[in-house]
């Protein structure tokens, strides 16, 4: 995502990747927030495909009141050759839907596990923040050259960071 000075902003895109500023602060150099952003949502097909349209439009690939089959053409067009326009990925699938309706959903929901959620990567994920997270509190408690690492480990594995951080303290004032 793009953050902008209050001050300086003039737009971003839809998903807030790529944005605008006015252009006597278009050389200010860009810095990396070190802010993660971990977004997951579970929407229904019938929500992802409206959301598609509105893309489509919002960007104008479509008119608003075209119907399918003018729809269809200029989405084969937009696409033609392998081009990845903006949201390229949703135009793709929007398409598909269109040209049929019943495979796009049955893939849609196919290649998200069926009816039940399965996420095991964001839960490795989550698990390997409170990792990081634990670890970056305990360095402000600790110097690793005077704890032994398998304590540093159990450290570690503690679910919750606050609670690592009160146990480091703990540590190293009991050497």
């Amino acid at each position: 995502k793009v953050f902008h000075l209050a001050w300086s902003f003039v737009s971003v895109d839809i998903g807030a990747h790529v944005g605008r500023t006015l252009p006597k602060f278009n050389d200010l150099p860009i810095q990396d927030t070190g802010l993660v952003l971990a977004h997951y949502h579970y929407r229904c097909y019938e929500d992802v495909v409206r959301a598609d349209r509105t893309v489509m439009i919002s960007h104008r690939y479509i008119p608003a009141k075209a119907g399918v089959n003018a729809t269809i053409r200029a989405l084969e067009h937009l696409l033609k050759g392998g081009a990845t326009p903006p949201s390229f990925h949703k135009a793709m699938r929007y398409l598909e839907h269109l040209k049929d309706p019943g495979h796009s959903r049955e893939k849609y929901y196919h290649n998200r596990g069926g009816s039940s959620l399965r996420i095991p990567e964001i839960a490795a994920l989550v698990q390997e923040l409170r990792r990081t997270a634990a670890f970056s509190e305990l360095a402000q408690h600790l110097r690793p050259d005077t704890i032994p690492w398998w304590r540093l480990d159990l450290l570690l594995r503690e679910q919750d960071s606050s609670q690592s951080a009160t146990f480091a303290k703990n540590l190293t004032s009991s050497g």
